[in-house]
């Protein structure tokens, strides 16, 4: 029996909640070295009860090549022994110069080379750009709509240690998850389980102890995928809650702001599902600010009137926006309608004679309601 068991079961006994001794855990891991294909993670993770929380991607081909040139033959930062340059791109096929990481730097410096932001960032090359090349690789995207095997999408104009590797890198994502994909997948699900970075930047999380059994299950998964899992209970301590008070006001002020810039960023063109995510991600973000109250006491008013006046904005644009569609489509009605000859009567009010709510006295009038009708 784990400490946390045997902690569950005295608490229990006494008739207490778990949570009057336990604010969450800290929780971290190491992934260096983990590799493992999609299906074995996810049946490895049903085995522990947390599949529905590990949400990683399908990878194809053309983003297990994108994969391979990003994480470019050996080291990572300042180890970074050689980068990969994007210099053709179109419907046919992606065109890539491995070089020395100090030609890359060289580049950048004169302005030859540029780079892209996100996730897969990449170096890319002006039209003018020369440098010396260590490797040319691409990916066939051809063959790929032709194909269901991938080494016929893996195209070199050299063959050396160097290609090698790229194509080794690439075989091996068309297999494989990244360790950062298994990252990724329980950062959202920490984020799922109302917890929070205890720092800016780096691993460390904490999450609250209304998910103690699903860290417990989380780190057992962990250690069965290779990996190595750091999980510290925080017991309930007026120290330990004012210092984690703290954190999560300011985690909360920070994705508040986040949030805001978004939503004040909404234009004309904005889709309605984006609109709509906002608004989930503020109904989060409020019952996240309950479970921090919970264990915490964070004061919460104020960030919830902020949460209140963005959700605001987001449906008073969406109720503007159905207002405005129920309004054209009442007056193509009418045009149509008037088109056809058709005139509003005492018995026909709303100037549609297969109406059937005029027949029965229903209708007020409304030639959008009369065409759907």
């Amino acid at each position: 029996m784990t400490k946390n068991e045997i902690l569950k079961q005295l608490t229990e006994a006494a008739g207490g909640d778990l949570s009057s001794y336990l604010l969450g855990h800290f929780a971290g891991w190491s992934l260096t070295g983990v590799k493992t294909t999609k299906d074995e993670a996810l049946k490895l993770a049903a085995q522990h009860g947390i599949d529905k929380f590990l949400k990683v991607p399908k990878i194809t081909p053309p983003n297990a090549y994108a994969r391979a040139v990003t994480d470019t033959v050996t080291g990572t930062g300042d180890t970074k022994e050689y980068e990969a340059i994007l210099l053709e791109s179109n419907e046919h096929k992606d065109v890539h110069a491995i070089v020395r990481r100090s030609v890359v730097e060289d580049a950048m410096a004169n302005g030859t080379v540029t780079r892209t932001s996100g996730n897969e960032a990449q170096f890319v090359a002006g039209k003018e750009a020369k440098f010396d090349e260590v490797a040319r690789v691409a990916f066939d995207k051809k063959a790929y709509r032709s194909t269901d095997d991938p080494r016929k999408c893996f195209v070199t104009a050299n063959d050396n240690r160097i290609s090698r590797t790229v194509f080794t890198l690439y075989l091996e994502h068309c297999e494989n998850i990244r360790a950062q994909d298994v990252r990724i997948a329980f950062q959202r699900a920490f984020e799922a389980w109302h917890g929070t970075r205890v720092t800016d930047h780096g691993g460390m999380w904490w999450v609250p102890a209304s998910a103690a059994d699903e860290m417990h299950a989380w780190s057992k998964f962990l250690r069965a995928l290779g990996g190595q899992p750091i999980l510290i209970p925080i017991f309930n301590t007026d120290e330990a809650r004012e210092s984690l008070r703290e954190i999560a006001a300011q985690a909360a002020q920070s994705q508040i702001a986040n949030l805001k810039d978004k939503v004040e960023g909404f234009a004309d063109n904005t889709r309605n599902s984006t609109i709509e995510k906002r608004m989930t991600d503020l109904d989060a973000l409020r019952s996240k600010l309950s479970t921090w109250k919970k264990y915490l006491d964070v004061e919460s008013t104020e960030l919830e009137d902020a949460i209140g006046k963005l959700e605001k904005t987001g449906v008073d644009i969406l109720l503007g926006r159905e207002e405005k569609r129920k309004a054209e489509e009442a007056e193509a009605a009418k045009a149509k309608a008037e088109a056809n000859g058709e005139r509003p009567t005492d018995d026909d009010p709303c100037g549609d004679r297969d109406c059937d709510e005029c027949e029965i006295g229903g209708c007020e009038g409304d030639p959008a309601e009369a065409v759907a009708s």
